[in-house]
């Protein structure tokens, strides 16, 4: 009976002790998680260990009529190290780590094999596991080339390489047409900002799709959750072969005058199909390029001859003339108060008929026409011109269409 006591405390001490150190073995567990390893914990997330992560959609191409590209997304790809990836023991690390530097500098060229090794012998002491080297993205023919250096060649969890993909969007045929192609944010999230690019964003962008990752026996596990849903492409109306002729021309005559910026643009009488559009800038330093504003539609000029067609169509429509009345141009010299109106052509062309003046473009013929036919009543013309709609918005799907002016009779 005296012994039993004494067993009965042996037993309870024991088990208190034991629960004792199994306490404070999970505090320091806690303890060692939150303050020691919180870093190396937080690196693996950026790497895809048990987090939910996204598919990017690959946008869509902005195609020319007959197909080919003018705006493509091309993948691209960010050199990511885990130096303290799990597999990587001290004996290979050791061993391969100056070959590596030695390939690293070779390919990217922005710094000594030394720095390189340096640089990836102090994140492995500090136990980073998310190394972002190189001092731009790769190609996916470099990224092949990538896969077979030093280290890199034992894969992700035995050499810590873990290649970054994203996009970048490319234009095959350089400047052609770059203007109205337009250009992309930076931050995927927000599309296009001028363009093509801009005005079906939501076309070519498509929907990101949902990924899950998970650190299992040491391996990176993913799944695909929601799959993306890639952009749709889009087709113009340009024609490569006629926007790169347009381009060629349009530039050499601004060489030879020194232009400031220059318009070619080429429609289609059939369809009404614009099959070229060219907008070229003179930069600082001479020479022209094709991103810096889309002149075509959003400068305002005055119409020039063009404006002759509006107005045989006000005369015609609101029965003053007919196609066979005629005209005197004289001798292609007249007056008008203060200014002397002149044709092209010396000499004039006489007396001809009112589709007679429109075919040879007659500034008096026309002049005189729109003075006889509207001289008492100036709103009845400027009436007709808006029934016509020249001063109406073309709804232009690009941003920064021009908007018309046009004078009223109450404009000082």
């Amino acid at each position: 009976m005296n012994g039993r006591p004494s067993s009965i405390y042996v037993r309870t001490t024991i088990i208190l002790t034991v629960m004792v150190l199994l306490c404070g073995a999970i505090i320091f567990q806690v303890v060692k998680l939150k303050i020691f390893d919180g870093d190396k914990y937080s690196d693996m997330i950026k790497l895809g260990a048990s987090h939910k992560g996204t598919i990017e959609a690959v946008r869509g191409n902005i195609l020319a009529h007959d197909g080919r590209k003018l705006a493509c997304s091309v993948p691209s790809y960010r050199i990511i190290m885990d130096p303290c990836a799990d597999g990587l023991s001290d004996d290979v690390f050791n061993d391969s780590i100056s070959k590596l530097s030695v390939q690293l500098a070779g390919l990217f060229k922005d710094k000594s094999a030394e720095e390189y090794r340096k640089q990836i012998e102090t994140a492995r002491q500090k136990g980073r596991r998310y190394l972002i080297l190189g001092g731009r993205r790769i190609s996916h023919s470099e990224l092949k080339k990538v896969k077979s250096f030093a280290i890199f060649n034992r894969g992700r969890n035995r050499g810590g390489f873990v290649p970054e993909i994203s996009e970048q969007r490319k234009m095959p045929f350089g400047i052609l047409a770059a203007r109205t192609i337009g250009k992309l944010y930076a931050d995927k999230e927000r599309g296009g900002f001028v363009g093509l690019e801009q005005a079906y964003n939501k076309e070519l962008r498509g929907k990101d799709g949902v990924s899950s990752s998970m650190m299992i026996t040491g391996k990176m596990i993913n799944k695909e959750v929601v799959a993306p849903q890639n952009g749709c492409d889009i087709v113009t109306t340009i024609d490569v072969d006629i926007q790169d002729v347009a381009e060629y021309s349009l530039l050499n005559q601004m060489k030879i005058y020194e232009a400031d910026h220059g318009i070619a643009l080429l429609m289609e009488v059939k369809t009404g199909a614009v099959r070229a559009i060219v907008n070229l800038h003179r930069q600082a330093d001479g020479s022209y390029g094709e991103d810096h504003y889309n002149y075509a539609i959003g400068e305002l000029a005055e119409p020039g001859s063009t404006f002759k067609l509006a107005t045989i169509m006000a005369c015609l429509e609101d029965g003053l003339v007919s196609a066979n009345d005629t005209i005197d141009t004289y001798a292609g010299e007249y007056k008008f108060y203060e200014a002397t109106m002149r044709d092209s052509k010396p000499g004039g062309h006489g007396n001809v008929t009112i589709q007679r003046a429109f075919e040879v473009s007659s500034n008096i013929a026309f002049s005189r026409l729109v003075t006889k036919c509207y001289g008492g009543n100036k709103q009845r013309f400027l009436d007709r011109l808006h029934d016509l709609g020249l001063c109406d918005s073309l709804g232009i799907e690009i941003k920064g269409e021009g908007h018309t002016y046009m004078k009223s009779l109450s404009d000082p």
